[in-house]
């Protein structure tokens, strides 16, 4: 397994950290975890489609991560064809992963949201 340094905000990595904690896992999980879903969601994208816009600052505290080498690669990969720094692609990866992993997948019928009475068309 690769040992990767990753400049991750503080924010990101605090948020990061809590779902680790919630998790019952380790940072490198969460990251592992996450740059998995991020590979396989950009994998056809080009790379204007995954512009990023958050910025890192160079203060930002640097953290040693461990993934699996075939993940790696394939990380790597992606990240040439976005034109990315693997850095900011493994942070943007993160932030998506800990924006999704909160929310429940539900449809607006999931929520009981049914047309209004009357709303039906006239024949």
């Amino acid at each position: 397994m690769p040992r990767i340094k990753v400049r991750v905000p503080a924010e990101l990595l605090t948020a990061a950290d809590k779902r680790a904690d919630a998790l019952g896992c380790n940072l490198s999980e969460v990251f592992t975890e996450a740059i998995t879903g991020y590979v396989e969601a950009t994998k056809n994208l080009s790379a204007g489609a995954v512009r990023t816009r958050a910025i890192i600052p160079p203060s930002s505290p640097e953290i040693v991560i461990d993934i699996p080498e075939a993940l790696f690669e394939r990380s790597e990969k992606v990240a040439k064809r976005q034109r990315k720094q693997r850095h900011v692609m493994y942070t943007d990866a993160v932030a998506r992963h800990l924006k999704t992993a909160g929310t429940p997948e539900r449809s607006a019928l999931d929520a009981g949201h049914d047309l209004p009475s009357g709303a039906n068309r006239p024949r």
